[in-house]
């Protein structure tokens, strides 16, 4: 490469202009004092990228360009590449601004796919052909918008959008893209490809953190040479929000450089198996520090039943509290874990003990505070008052009171948890999994209460094999005791031996049914003919397949409403069934049920 060069990755909160312009001079600062010749910052650098309708305001371009105005000067000694957006004749554009030489050089608008809807709301697509100046600046797709450096090409937007790179380029890509489950090594995949490929260099900023509470950022910044990496960001970074990093750094840190966070805690992933959940954790991690902080939150209450889903919560929170301090003792972190983290264990009569062994060992072994408080007496009272205001006993033996004494219980659970995290002024966690959402397995303004929900974008099946990953790589052998366990609601009497795939079906092809119905957007028929042969090892009957289908595709129908009122959780994977960004269906609806008469005929068919 030949010059120095320096990329950065940025933590930034929302709104708060003051620390967005610290973090930003805090870079530039860095870069100079190490002699970078051009210094890289994200997509949204100058505001941050989930602002939402906020980027409808016109004064959030005002103080973009403010920020952009004071590190105009800097430029002077190299050259700063920032994104931002800008207003042109009443409309928004996504850009990079160019800065070199004491003044803005250019702006490069970003470049969309031919489908594009994410950001439609807020940004139009600037015309390909159109170079004209906003504010006295050129504005279009320039190609050499630094003239004492004819081989910088920059681009806002993905790879596949450019096309005019050559040999010996260096290409600027900017590109706030989230976090997602197992996305970043092909990522990295395709940049080596297309730098190898073009030979070219490659430098990326990226952001990181979680800026809106919801979207999570890995800060994978890098830099790549002829196909090679020649620098990696740290990635998941708890203790800095404005990291820079620079093309002679070399790579670090054994297998991938991007994880030391885990390393601080004595605990770096060294198996390439371990990283899918090693970077799970610290994406959570991060995320949940980032909320903690920005909504000035100092404890977390958990309700934890013995769960597997519960169970993940905790082991989440206190390996954040471990990632955010790893300058602690065991002991130490023991007992800053009790001052933090509120295990609530509420048994009912119908409560196996190995569910209290299962939380209490747990909440133990994390240092965490454990209280129990039994609702028997609560819902003994529930019952008394609506026999005595309706006239109906509420009765196990008569199966039309199943779901109301069911209901029941998990409601007297959650005015217990409010009430117990408002005394601790804590956050109420919600333990809700993608797989129930998918079909309203919860009690409303019962299990589904909390402000937030750690695993709220994660399948049962992903929840499981993670805690088994858990129980050995971070040495917690309580994880024994909840996974022996079939997963269950423990609402029905002890008798009943009620468990989830019982009352749903195997989770395996629960969470199958997800990923063919709504992410592959499958027709039922097809789910049917190309998965039945993949699925058959958990249901072997095709009618019970079927069955098991069409009871699927109710339950996903009738539980739009339901997802419509559930905590908000993290994105941790390409997909989600959030009403507002994932799954938009109606909250009424009657769809695929024509379709079922061709999934009987199809079970019927021999073979």
């Amino acid at each position: 490469m030949g010059a120095k060069y320096a990329v950065s990755s940025l933590n930034l909160s929302l709104g708060d202009w003051d620390s967005i312009r610290s973090l930003v001079i805090q870079s530039v600062e860095e870069a100079i004092a190490a002699e970078a010749e051009i210094l890289v910052l994200p997509e949204f650098a100058l505001c941050g990228v989930n602002l939402k309708d906020r980027f409808l305001r016109p004064r959030t371009f005002a103080h973009a360009r403010e920020i952009l105005n004071d590190i105009v000067a800097y430029s002077e000694k190299l050259t700063i590449i920032a994104g931002l957006p800008i207003l042109f004749k009443d409309k928004a554009y996504n850009v990079a601004a160019v800065l070199h030489g004491g003044k803005i050089c250019a702006y490069i608008p970003k470049r969309y796919p031919l489908q594009y809807l994410e950001e439609e709301r807020y940004f139009a697509r600037w015309p390909h052909s159109l170079i004209c100046n906003v504010d006295e600046v050129p504005c279009g797709m320039i190609q050499y918008p630094v003239a004492e450096k004819p081989n910088l090409m920059v681009l806002v937007g993905n790879l596949e959008q450019y096309k005019h790179v050559k040999k010996g380029d260096i290409l600027v890509q900017i590109c706030a893209k989230p976090y997602y489950m197992s996305n970043y090594q092909r990522s990295l995949r395709q940049m080596l490809e297309f730098s190898k490929n073009h030979q070219i260099s490659l430098l990326r900023a990226a952001m990181h953190g979680s800026d809106d509470g919801v979207t999570v950022y890995d800060g994978a910044a890098v830099m790549i040479e002829n196909g090679k990496i020649l620098s990696q960001g740290a990635r998941f970074c708890f203790k800095k929000d404005a990291i820079v990093s620079f093309s002679d750094d070399g790579i670090h840190n054994c297998l991938d450089p991007s994880l030391a966070a885990l390393a601080a805690t004595h605990s770096f992933p060294h198996r390439e198996a371990d990283h899918e959940f090693a970077e799970l954790e610290l994406a959570i991690c991060l995320a949940l520090r980032d909320y903690l902080r920005r909504a000035r939150i100092k404890k977390i209450c958990i309700p934890l039943s013995g769960g597997r889903d519960s169970s993940m919560a905790a082991v989440l929170v206190a390996r954040m509290m471990a990632l955010e301090n790893p300058e602690l003792s065991a002991a130490e972190l023991k007992d800053a874990m009790h001052k933090f983290l509120i295990c609530l264990y509420m048994p009912s009569e119908n409560s196996s003990p190995e569910s209290y062994r299962a939380a209490s060992t747990l909440a133990a072994e994390l240092g965490a505070q454990f209280i129990e408080i039994p609702i028997d007496a609560l819902c003994t009272q529930s019952k008394m008052a609506v026999a005595q205001g309706t006239g109906i006993h509420l009765d196990w033996s008569e199966p039309s009171h199943d779901l109301a004494l069911q209901n029941l219980q998990a409601r007297m659970r959650s005015t217990i948890a409010w009430s117990v995290a408002n005394a601790h002024d804590a956050l109420l966690l919600t333990n809700s999994n993608l797989s129930e959402a998918a079909v309203g397995y919860t009690t409303m303004d019962g299990d589904s209460s909390g402000g937030l929900s750690l695993i709220g974008n994660l399948p049962k099946t992903l929840i499981t094999r993670w805690l088994h990953w858990a129980m050995v790589f971070h040495h917690l052998p309580s994880l024994q005791i909840v996974l022996s366990r079939p997963p269950s609601a423990e609402l029905r009497p002890l008798a009943a031996q009620q468990n989830d795939e019982s009352d749903l079906m195997p989770y395996p092809l629960l969470d199958a049914f997800i990923e063919a119905l709504i992410v592959q957007k499958l027709a039922p028929y097809e789910v049917c003919t190309l998965c039945w042969p993949r699925l058959a090892e958990y249901c072997t009957d095709k009618r019970q397949y079927v069955a098991y289908l069409q009871k699927f595709i109710r339950m996903l129908c009738s539980s739009q409403w339901k997802r419509n009122r559930l905590a908000s959780s993290f994105k941790l994977l390409s997909y989600d069934l959030d009403p507002k960004s994932g799954l938009r269906w109606p909250i009424l609806q009657e769809s695929f049920t024509s379709d079922f008469p061709s999934l009987d005929a199809w079970a019927a068919e021999d073979g």
